[in-house]
């Protein structure tokens, strides 16, 4: 099991909220039986493409199972798929089969009652990495650190130098005052402030071939070597939301 529990990813969360300061800390890896073979396959099906696109209109790496929602039991899985994807039902259904070890673990590290029914939001990015739009190199907490989540992740494709890098350490947000005076000039208003010298900045690089989880003070970004740009890449992330969890969970009992 991580280091964290599901209560340390709860407090984190509210004490950020109420004091703007976060610790950032680095993804764990686990034993689990998710093959990236099987994702790389996965992906040919679903035909990946670009990583990303840099167009006026979108500027985010494109998930390959964007619509699909995910249900698991703890018996059991099943998808329900928009109206305009039915052609790839059959590949979502095996996505979701491929990904129960990652439920199980996460019901089990949580805690989760047998008849509680999760619904992670699933990502799939692979294709040719182009590492010029903003959302492919930028440092970030996922979902903007929004809610208290915990994500599953595993870089299935590429070369292992250029998996996601974390940065951890003491951060804090900034005041609603500079993200106002950001959002003017055209800057991401939600980046925090390092509580660190320069030179004590530390780097981890994401294992490859394996799962990896973090909860959401993971500060991270994509790989920032221009040696990056042009190569195949694929990040498979499962996401959940354990405050949802904790409130299903008492709600059981």
């Amino acid at each position: 099991m991580p280091s964290f529990t599901p209560a340390d990813v709860l407090a984190s969360h509210s004490a950020f909220r109420e004091t703007r300061h976060v610790d950032s800390i680095i993804p764990e890896a686990l034993d689990l039986a998710v093959d990236p073979d099987d994702l790389i396959n996965l992906a040919d099906r679903l035909g990946n493409g670009s990583f990303s696109s840099s167009g006026v209109i979108r500027q985010a790496p494109v998930n390959m199972l964007d619509g699909i929602k995910f249900l698991y039991s703890h018996d059991g899985v099943r998808v329900e798929m928009p109206a305009d994807t039915q052609q790839i039902e059959a590949e979502a259904k095996a996505a979701a089969h491929l990904l129960k070890p990652i439920d199980d673990h996460l019901r089990a590290w949580a805690g989760v009652p047998d008849d509680v029914v999760t619904t992670p939001n699933v990502s799939l990015i692979a294709g040719r990495f182009r590492g010029k739009a903003g959302s492919d190199t930028n440092r970030h907490f996922d979902y903007r650190g929004r809610f208290p989540g915990v994500s599953y992740k595993m870089y299935f494709l590429g070369d292992p130098e250029f998996s996601s890098v974390y940065y951890p350490g003491a951060y804090r947000s900034p005041s609603q005052l500079t993200q106002f005076f950001r959002v003017l000039g055209g800057v991401d208003p939600s980046y925090p402030k390092p509580l660190f010298k320069r030179r004590d900045a530390e780097r981890h690089v994401m294992p490859a071939g394996v799962v990896c989880v973090e909860p959401w003070n993971a500060y991270h970004s994509g790989p920032t070597d221009k040696a990056a740009r042009d190569t195949e890449r694929g990040i498979l992330s499962v996401n959940y939301n354990v405050a949802r969890l904790a409130v299903a969970a008492s709600e059981t009992q």
